[in-house]
């Protein structure tokens, strides 16, 4: 054999030792905290380059449609949040001459009372400014979204994310979504006194303290959020009226099971082949958001299954104690005595939505989660009701007390996209539109 002969050979062995080492060295950095959230926050991608203190640089927002907030975590961290108003209450109030008892602040907060609240969780990488996240803002607050009109959304960065403080990490995230959820009852309390001392207040005090009207929409990375959040409002009897998970996973290690890059190469294929492997990765992840045990744990602790402290939860990391949550959601005991038994009333309903050719998160999961819902309310697959579109199907069910699990299943659609229709179909299934 030649020597060029020789030198070539080993020149073409050198591919594919580079790709195994360079594969090894990615799977071994996945085992360290840091490098595992860089990559499932992808926070550092920081785009656009918007003006996020003012909210009407951004295009698909109105000058004067949304506000921009500073909301303090319960451990100091500051992060940036939009509210925006419902477009139909927009409108009116560019309109009218604004009235001099009130000030722009105190016109906000009124919405907050006037009509319901959309709580969004965004995916990972890039900032609330997003162009498709504006445009599922848009498609909540069109007046067209329910018989009443449009609904306010309020929009967080997450820590790290935007010109939010900190650095994300799953328990500083779900801390930010606790202090989201704070915020908006507070602004909706200060409008009810106003209101009362005005003497034209028409919110029910126990409506407002049990947390009617506040709906959490969850898109990738913020699905987990959400689903966690749903739990530890409910743990305090403050339920949302439902949840909507767009573009879900079942949980991140399920996630990277499953993970195909480009929707075509399954990276981490082996964590499917060796247990060994699988087990490392499992007791490796330090960002976990487990939304399909948040799902059994909230039906476990429904008065369906018997009350909270009489039964064995799943393990959930970051679990905080009731007294722990109550302070971090801002509930004294003066409120507690409006929302005795708040829960007993009705679990959220749970609304999935994926698309097939979603390229990031197989549409399995999706499935899955809606699977996960309809078995833990003791439902069986001929429970289900299938309904036909010419986008795809809806899939549903309804327990004793009317609160539906569903999946709504589109053809086309990817991964950021939520589709007019599939909102539209959401907005049925929760009763916001008939």
């Amino acid at each position: 054999m030649s020597s060029s002969t020789s030198s070539f050979l080993w020149r073409a062995n050198l591919i594919p030792i580079a790709i195994v080492s360079f594969y090894i060295l990615f799977v071994a950095l996945l085992t360290q905290p840091s490098f595992q959230a860089h990559n499932v926050f992808l926070h550092t991608i920081n785009w656009p380059f918007s003006n996020l203190e003012d909210p009407s640089e951004t295009k698909g927002i109105s000058p004067g449609q949304a506000r921009n907030v500073r909301i303090k975590s319960s451990d100091g961290v500051e992060i940036g949040a939009w509210h925006l108003l419902p477009k139909d209450l927009w409108k009116k109030k560019t309109e009218t001459a604004r009235s001099e008892e009130r000030s722009e602040e105190e016109e906000f907060d009124q919405a907050l009372l006037a009509r319901p609240t959309v709580l969004y969780f965004h995916g990972n990488a890039m900032n609330r400014a997003a162009p498709f996240r504006v445009e599922a803002y848009g498609q909540l607050t069109n007046s067209s979204v329910s018989s009443q009109g449009g609904l306010n959304v309020v929009a967080i960065d997450y820590r790290g994310f935007g010109d939010s403080t900190g650095h994300p990490t799953e328990q500083g995230v779900l801390c930010d979504a606790r202090a989201a959820w704070r915020w908006v009852m507070h602004r909706r309390r200060l409008a009810l006194q106003r209101n009362q001392l005005a003497a034209r207040a028409t919110t029910p005090v126990s409506f407002l303290e049990q947390g009617g009207g506040i709906y959490l929409v969850g898109q990738s990375l913020g699905t987990g959020i959400a689903s966690r959040l749903m739990l530890d409002l409910a743990r305090v009897d403050r339920p949302p009226e439902a949840i909507f998970l767009v573009a879900p996973y079942t949980s991140i290690f399920a996630l990277l099971s499953s993970y195909k890059l480009g929707g075509l190469i399954p990276i981490l294929w082996p964590l499917n082949v060796w247990q060994y492997l699988s087990d490392l990765a499992d007791r490796s992840l330090t960002t976990r958001f487990e939304s399909d045990k948040a799902i059994r744990n909230l039906f476990a602790i429904s008065p369906r299954h018997g009350k909270l402290q009489q039964l064995q939860l799943e393990a959930l990391p970051h679990t905080l104690d009731v007294e722990t949550l109550k302070s971090q959601f801002g509930l004294d005991e003066e409120q507690e005595t409006h929302i005795e038994g708040a829960f007993a009333r009705k679990r959220p309903h749970i609304i999935v939505a994926h698309a097939d050719d979603d390229p990031v998160i197989p549409h399995t999961h999706g499935r899955s989660l809606f699977n996960t819902a309809r078995v833990a309310a003791g439902q069986s697959e001929e429970d289900v009701t299938v309904q036909e579109t010419s986008w795809g199907h809806i899939y549903s069910t309804t327990d004793e007390s009317g609160r539906k699990s569903a999946l709504i299943r589109n053809k086309q659609g990817g991964h950021n996209g939520v589709p007019e229709s599939t909102i539209e179909a959401w907005a049925r299934l929760v009763s916001l539109r008939p």
